[in-house]
């Protein structure tokens, strides 16, 4: 069989709008290289490590991978956790102003870069088509809030605790996918996984804010219509609303609803 353990850590950022798309697109880049230089470079933890940003539907999210024969699964989320709890915070208040601007500029690159074929040029169109025509501005927003509107590394910083460290110790809203190489092993009792925190070098409001989540993490071992069921029951869906343009900060905040907190974390042994 396999002889690899992997995992998929993600962290749900909420509906997207035109903001969050440009500062989480920049973070996204930010995590993608300290990410692969820590847990691949440094730490040797897998022969397939990435990390970054990425939207599903509406709703976006932060997710790292690894995948390696050196670490169990257990062990891999403890250094990921060391990277979203402490280097990059880190990285973001070194962040220096040219490197804002050089990070931002690469971004602007990005939304500018022309299809490279016919199927992307058409894949582009079709998106939007799907979503009935709603986003068809949606770049030139992005471009426009980028140049005028992002000004300093505040936002960045401001956002990554908003995902990765909620205010008031709310439990973020994670999803934890653990492949393990032989059999499944016993989960690890929230004593044992505090210690392997503070090894790691998370300090106690991490380790007692990550404790917390622990003990009410709902595990799963399965994937299939019944489990998602089980968790509607216990949770709710985000707005299916697009936010292709530019909203007032009153408008931002007279879309708060409801949102759904706390983590899942699935266990399966690889085949």
């Amino acid at each position: 069989g396999d002889t690899n353990d992997a995992i998929v850590v993600s962290l749900l950022a909420g509906v997207a709008t035109v903001e969050s798309r440009v500062i989480l697109g920049i973070i996204g880049q930010l995590l993608s290289v300290l990410a692969y230089n820590d847990l691949r470079t440094e730490r040797q933890l897998g022969y397939v490590v990435t990390a970054g940003v990425g939207q599903m539907s509406n709703v976006q999210y932060v997710s790292t991978i690894v995948q390696g024969e050196t670490a169990r699964a257990d062990d891999m989320e403890v250094a990921v956790e060391h990277v979203y709890f402490q280097l990059m915070p880190e990285r973001l208040r070194n962040l220096t102003h040219n490197e804002f601007l050089t990070y931002k500029d690469s971004f602007k690159h990005q939304l500018m870069q022309p299809p490279s074929g016919r199927s992307e040029e058409f894949s582009h169109y079709w998106s939007h088509i799907m979503n009935d025509g709603v986003c068809f501005g949606l770049l030139n927003e992005m471009l426009e809030f980028l140049k005028h509107n992002l000004t300093s590394k505040d936002a960045l910083i401001e956002a990554w605790a908003n995902v990765a460290m909620p205010p008031d110790h709310q439990p973020r809203r994670k999803v934890t996918v653990k492949y393990f190489a032989d059999k499944v092993p016993p989960r690890p009792s929230v004593s044992d996984m505090t210690l392997k925190w503070m090894g790691a070098g998370l300090d106690m409001d991490a380790s007692e804010r990550m404790g917390m989540e622990y003990e009410q993490t709902k595990v799963l071992s399965n994937a299939n219509s019944t489990i998602r069921k089980e968790i509607y029951k216990e949770g709710a869906y985000y707005p299916t609303t697009l936010y292709c343009t530019r909203e007032s900060t009153e408008k931002k905040k007279a879309r708060q609803t409801k949102s759904v907190t706390g983590g899942a974390e699935g266990r399966q042994e690889r085949e």
